[in-house]
């Protein structure tokens, strides 16, 4: 090879390096190039989707959670359990709220639910058992101002309401000489609970302990049922309501035992000697006083006391005396104070000495002769 030939291969080869080395600084320039412009339209995409509401035409709302889905394809394909998003507790909305109950209507629905079985259906049970109350009577509730008269106007008032037939109903109550703070009590007591209380005044407490200022009740007793006998039948009642209870019962069988030496207790109606067409009942003679304290205690009312000077523990009480014994009795013997009540409705003639009825008296021999007849 001449020497001019060699010349010119190796020119040839030097311009093909130039060439090479242009193109391949074209495409490193053009790479920079294209990767910038991607960048660029990707932070342009990024300040739209923020700034794009719904009125846009574009299509980047519509490819928003995209990846998320498709995230969720891959997971499931791969066999993993889908999560989904967790969800902030919402609380419910309430509704209106509910009025507060006046006291009244507290103590209303307190007979009818959380006393149902110790107070109204008991009640009712009386009612029932021994007819105390029949369509068209007119009653005459006798409200003393305590716990178990307050009670007791409550319950027929119930059962006026939920009854099966009508009768009418005065409330009466005697003053027979309270205190102002006791006569006080007795009116906003009544106010309270919805009690419209006729209230009549009498001079008893003092005519009964001039005639017997040692033991007063019999006289007192005898002297406020006289008088609410003759205002009852003033009002057009045929029926008069004393608030008696179970308790009551049992004291006075044992107080008739001790001190009377006969066998008599509290019976649940009786005919007046006295005021003809007016019957005695007790409605509350299965209720006990222990439940009747209760649902006083939770309606937060104080009741007064009968006011006198044995109410006030001035003087000696023969009940009273009898009530610390039945406690005693059930506290250290277990004796109960159910067998006593049911004493009397199981009292057998054949075991007894004698008895009587209103008009005609029978001792052991007139027993045993009809025992030997049957």
């Amino acid at each position: 090879m001449s020497s001019e030939e060699k010349n010119n291969l190796i020119a040839s080869e030097e311009s093909n390096s130039k060439e090479l080395e242009e193109i391949k600084l074209e495409n490193v320039i053009n790479k920079i190039n294209n990767e910038s412009n991607e960048k660029n339209k990707l932070n342009s995409n990024t300040d739209h989707s923020k700034n794009c509401d719904s009125s846009c035409q574009c299509n980047c709302g519509k490819d928003k959670g995209k990846g998320k889905e498709d995230g969720n394809k891959e997971s499931q394909e791969n066999g993993e359990e889908e999560v989904g998003e967790v969800k902030v507790h919402e609380i419910p909305k309430r509704g209106k709220k509910r009025p507060l109950l006046s006291p009244k209507e507290s103590f209303e629905r307190d007979i009818i639910t959380r006393y149902r079985s110790k107070l109204w259906k008991k009640f009712r049970k009386a009612l029932q058992d021994f007819k105390l109350v029949e369509p068209g009577d007119k009653v005459a509730v006798a409200v003393s101002g305590g716990k178990d008269s307050l009670l007791m106007a409550k319950l027929f008032e119930e059962v006026q309401k939920h009854g099966d037939f009508y009768f009418d109903i005065v409330y009466l109550s005697m003053d027979p000489g309270f205190s102002p703070s006791n006569k006080k009590i007795l009116v906003d007591n009544c106010q309270t609970l919805g009690i419209d209380v006729k209230i009549e005044v009498s001079d008893v407490f003092e005519v009964a302990n001039k005639m017997s200022p040692n033991q007063p009740c019999f006289m007192c007793a005898k002297m406020r049922r006289g008088f609410l006998y003759r205002k009852a039948k003033e009002y057009g009642c045929n029926k008069l309501a004393l608030g008696h209870h179970f308790d009551d019962v049992i004291e006075t069988t044992l107080i008739n035992i001790f001190y009377a030496g006969s066998y008599k207790t509290m019976v649940p109606k009786v005919n007046s000697e006295n005021f003809e067409g007016l019957t005695l009942i007790r409605p509350m003679v299965y209720i006990r006083e222990d439940d009747i304290r209760s649902i006083m205690k939770d309606n937060n009312i104080t009741c007064m006391t009968c006011g006198c000077a044995v109410a006030s523990s001035k003087l000696p009480s023969t009940r009273k005396n009898v009530k610390q014994l039945i406690g005693e009795l059930k506290e250290k013997y277990g004796i109960k104070e159910q067998n006593i009540f049911r004493s009397a409705a199981n009292v057998n003639l054949n075991g007894i000495y004698g008895y009587k009825d209103d008009q005609e008296r029978f001792d052991y021999n007139d027993i045993y002769k009809r025992g030997k007849r049957q």
